[in-house]
């Protein structure tokens, strides 16, 4: 088993998050204490380092390892005060990482909805 990050997912959170706080891309960086430059280069791609990456978790407010897939077709889903959903693919019907976060997504989204 190796354990994978998964950056699409990290920068899909990122972009949620700043457009629900209505922010441009210089003020999360701002926020997060990073160099503007430093987050373009992650947003396109680039793998953030440590210190960035928790700099960047701080802002969004989310568990550290939330974007850490332990192993294919497993992923959590984090339902506030520390409960943790692990969604895992059946071993005949091996579900994508894209399905995996669409069915994350939905079950966030009933989450919030029963909070509301």
């Amino acid at each position: 088993m190796s354990a994978t990050f998964d950056h699409t997912g990290f920068v899909e959170a990122l972009d949620e998050a700043r457009q629900e706080r209505a922010m441009s891309w210089r003020q999360v960086a701002a926020e997060a204490e990073l160099e503007p430059s430093t987050l373009q280069r992650i947003v396109a791609g680039s793998m953030p380092d440590l210190p960035r990456y928790a700099a960047l978790i701080d802002w969004l407010s989310v568990p550290s390892d939330r974007f850490i897939r332990r192993s294919r077709g497993t992923m959590d889903v984090y339902l506030g005060s520390g409960q943790v959903i692990e969604i895992k693919s059946l071993p005949k019907k091996r579900l994508t990482e894209g399905q995996l976060r669409h069915v994350r997504g939905a079950v966030e989204e009933i989450v919030r909805a029963l909070d509301a």
